[in-house]
């Protein structure tokens, strides 16, 4: 009897059994059960089970690596093509003073999903703010095809300078004293 053979085959092979060895070989279940025992070879199957369960489990995970990988750079690549569109049309919005209101939302919005979804494959948490700016744009698409550019540029600012205004009051407050401004000194 070949013990090499039928100990490799018992442990390479989770559906042998005792009897199926002792049957293929032609000898008592009683004997290569001694054998085996002898020789730990239940010890050694589950060790071999083992070893191939972690690599199954870590050529997932290389492979589950390359896809996420590919799909972060195509993503990037996105993104990268959406800013260029985006900058072009800026610059579109600056030579002849149209807002293209429609076409800016559309990119955001579409540059909001490649970041949102690069964000997911990286596990990292999404910004809920970036989210709401986009909305926010989309509630202003109306109004802002009925500006000009410069209007655009002064609405903005004078947006900013409002609420710059309202977070030195917040702060006031909070340390319970009033900022001065530069006009004042």
């Amino acid at each position: 009897m070949n013990w090499t053979e039928a100990e490799a085959l018992y442990i390479s092979d989770a559906e042998t059994s005792y009897g199926s060895l002792a049957s293929k070989y032609g000898v008592a279940k009683s004997t290569i059960l001694r054998h085996a025992n002898k020789h730990d070879w239940r010890i050694k199957r589950k060790e071999h089970t083992v070893k191939l369960i972690k690599k199954t489990i870590e050529e997932r995970d290389n492979d589950r690596e390359v896809v996420d990988r590919r799909q972060v750079d195509a993503l990037r690549a996105t993104q990268a093509v959406l800013v260029r569109n985006i900058y072009e049309i800026n610059k579109r919005s600056q030579s002849d003073g149209k807002i293209y209101a429609s076409e800016l939302y559309t990119l955001s919005r579409a540059m909001f999903m490649a970041m949102k979804q690069e964000r997911d494959i990286l596990g990292l948490p999404n910004v809920p703010k970036a989210h709401q700016a986009i909305e926010d744009l989309h509630g202003d698409v109306k109004t802002l095809k009925t500006m000009k550019f410069s209007d655009v540029k002064d609405a903005y600012i004078e947006k900013r300078r409002k609420k710059l205004k309202e977070l030195r009051a917040a702060e006031s407050k909070r340390i319970g004293h009033k900022y001065r401004s530069s006009s004042q000194t």
